[in-house]
């Protein structure tokens, strides 16, 4: 029974993939403008996915990457893991690496 489900099921599927291939056949110009309009949309979206992926995605290139460092804090009182910095807490920190010639400061954005 099974057998014959899936028999019927392939030769409605050819006799409907004929009907496709003979009404395509009568209107190329159709077909030519299908093909070319999804050439042109892979092809945009591929080219854009690279300028996307070259502009935003590759890893940022940090010269003296040996030299960056990670500073965090926690506050275990408020249940904080990473607190943030006052403003005088950044620029005592500033002040203690005198060796770096530039200093940032930055924070996590949370996108929940």
């Amino acid at each position: 029974m099974l057998e014959s489900q899936v028999e019927g099921c392939a030769m409605a599927f050819l006799r409907d993939f004929r009907i496709a291939y003979n009404s395509l056949k009568r209107t190329p110009g159709l077909v030519f403008t299908v093909i070319v309009t999804l050439a042109l949309g892979i092809g945009a979206n591929a080219a854009i996915f690279t300028l996307v992926r070259w502009v935003l995605l590759r890893p940022l290139v940090n010269r003296g990457e040996n030299r960056l460092i990670y500073i965090q804090q926690s506050a275990m009182g408020l249940g904080e893991q990473d607190a943030t910095f006052s403003v005088p807490e950044i620029q005592d920190l500033k002040a203690a690496l005198t060796p770096s010639r530039n200093s940032a400061t930055s924070r996590p954005l949370d996108l929940r």
